[in-house]
């Protein structure tokens, strides 16, 4: 423990303080920002399923298709939950990627990227 800090004025300890939790916070937002799903379908077609976005921390999903096979890598919502308006998305090529993002407002998954 850093005994400096504890010598300090109270208002300087208060300032030093919320600097460290900031810190920390924004820390914690960048490890449970996005999920990342790395996908080989050559085996066969791959379904995966998203979480339900309201009781989720991480708000993204990454998913990238990796295998050069002609199998799909098809992605569906929650529930009654979208993709982009839709039921479902789908990679289909190697390297294929898509970013997803939840919506609290629309109830839905939007490709970012």
């Amino acid at each position: 423990m850093n005994l400096n800090l504890l010598l300090l004025p109270k208002k300087e300890f208060q300032q030093q303080l919320e600097q460290n939790l900031e810190r920390i916070t924004q820390a914690l937002k960048l490890v449970e920002s996005v999920v990342i799903a790395y996908e080989d379908a050559s085996a066969g077609a791959i379904s995966r399923y998203l979480p339900d976005g309201d009781s989720v921390m991480v708000k993204q999903y990454l998913y990238v298709k990796t295998d050069s096979s002609g199998n799909a890598v098809t992605i569906y919502p929650y529930d009654t939950q979208l993709i982009n308006a839709g039921a479902s998305t789908a990679l289909a090529a190697q390297g294929d990627k898509v970013l997803l993002a939840f919506d609290k407002v629309s109830q839905s998954w939007w490709i970012i990227a």
